[in-house]
């Protein structure tokens, strides 16, 4: 009798592991095909996968799914499947460290208004890591405000040191801060970066250029003409400035 009880339950866990392991097969591919797609650029193709799926099994649809579905929506500029799919998994965003960038990712480039959920979503978060902290940035960028503003160099001023280390922070603040017309800081953190890659650079011409003091945007590209990388920067951004006499 014990013995039978016991090949019965071994049974049942023999089951349960199998109906796991298919389901996580299945997830796996699932993602593996939307991922495929999606960089075929047939986002609506991996949306509409999405869709047959999410009906039957949305509380098993794993991150990599929800990932790869937020990439369609946001290539599309798609708000209406955005927001469905946030509404639909909202319950699980605060634990959820790799499908909330993903989140914060599709409204920081949808318009109308968008990128403020994605503030939003950011002062919901305990302890924002750099790939949020980078995706606040390019939200705030897109807004353009006196608030947003306030708000970065709020986050700014309490971001660790090392985040200003990496080139793609440093490049989203300097470009959000420039949005926000606040250029005097944009160039002060351009000139104590000891990590100037050409994004930045490119960045930082573009709001010299937009200056109307003449003497200023000498002195500015006087300055960056001192690094040996600045004739790549002129070439990319295809512009023909006149020659600076130096003194």
């Amino acid at each position: 009798m014990i013995k039978t009880l016991l090949i019965n339950n071994h049974l049942k866990l023999i089951r349960i592991v199998g109906n796991c392991l298919s389901t996580n097969r299945s997830n796996i591919n699932l993602g593996d095909q939307m991922k495929i797609l999606n960089d075929t650029k047939q986002f609506e193709s991996a949306l509409e996968l999405f869709n047959k799926y999410k009906d039957k099994n949305l509380d098993k649809c794993s991150n990599w799914i929800i990932i790869q579905a937020l990439r369609a929506c946001t290539n599309l500029r798609d708000i209406e499947h955005g927001s469905i799919i946030h509404n639909l998994i909202s319950s699980r965003l605060k634990y959820d460290s790799y499908v909330l960038p993903a989140i914060i990712h599709f409204y920081s480039y949808i318009k109308n208004n968008q990128p403020e959920k994605a503030i939003d979503l950011f002062n919901e978060i305990i302890n924002p890591n750099q790939v949020i902290i980078n995706l606040l940035f390019s939200a705030c960028a897109h807004i353009g405000t006196d608030q947003t503003l306030n708000l970065l160099k709020k986050v700014s001023s309490n971001i660790p040191i090392s985040f200003y280390k990496n080139p793609y922070i440093l490049t989203s603040l300097v470009n959000a801060l420039i949005e926000c017309d606040d250029i005097k800081h944009a160039q002060i953190l351009f000139e104590k970066s000891t990590v100037k890659t050409l994004p930045l650079y490119s960045t930082m011409m573009k709001a010299v250029l937009q200056q109307v003091d003449t003497s200023n945007i000498s002195t500015s590209i006087d300055s960056t003409r001192r690094c040996p990388s600045i004739n790549e920067l002129l070439k990319f951004e295809q512009l023909k400035l006149p020659r600076i006499r130096r003194s």
